[in-house]
């Protein structure tokens, strides 16, 4: 679904730039992290962590003063760990962030412009029951992007800063059953236009 929402904004400036941009400009990306923890009973522990980091930039200087500039900073880090003693402790995690920008203009006083569209889905779970023991996962996305293109007309800019942080913890003694899920999703978009 992220995907689709991306890739419907390309196609959205795409059609619209035509075939005659003077400067066209697009940067994608696209993380996908998974993390599992597996206890069945006896005394053991477990640990997983991913740092999946994104950093892209897009400068383009064009005869008849014209320029345009792409940013684009991603982290998302994603942790988890279970510790039991004859217990079954089970923790999944999963994150996913996908983001793109495009940008274009023609000659000095004809049309411009620029989007960017990001999406975040986290999701994790913890399980646990039998022997006591306990688990804690977290999730963590920081996203910051930037657009700006000018000619002599005028200038575009745009900003985007997306945070989203997610914490599950579970602890229980012997013969205790539980289970704690949490998700969240971000999604993001900017349009600019001027013909």
């Amino acid at each position: 679904m992220l995907k689709r929402f991306v890739y419907s904004l390309v196609i959205v400036l795409l059609v619209s730039a035509g075939a005659t941009a003077g400067i066209q400009q697009l940067q994608d990306f696209t993380i996908g992290v998974t993390n599992a923890v597996d206890l069945l009973h006896g005394h053991s522990s477990g640990i997983g962590s991913q740092i999946a980091v994104v950093n892209s930039e897009q400068f383009a200087p064009e005869v008849c003063r014209l320029w345009a500039i792409q940013d684009e900073n991603a982290i998302l880090h994603q942790a988890g760990s279970a510790v039991g003693r004859c217990a079954v402790l089970s923790l999944l995690q999963q994150g996913a962030a996908i983001g793109a920008q495009e940008q274009f203009l023609t000659d000095g006083c004809g049309p411009k412009s620029q989007g960017q569209a990001l999406g975040v889905g986290l999701v994790q779970e913890i399980t646990r029951s039998e022997g006591p023991g306990g688990a804690s996962a977290m999730h963590d996305f920081v996203g910051d992007r930037l657009q700006a293109l000018g000619s002599v007309s005028g200038l575009m800019s745009q900003d985007q800063f997306v945070h989203a942080t997610e914490q599950t913890n579970i602890n229980g003694a012997a013969d205790s059953e539980g289970r704690v899920t949490s998700g969240a999703i971000v999604t993001a978009t900017q349009l600019q236009a001027i013909d």
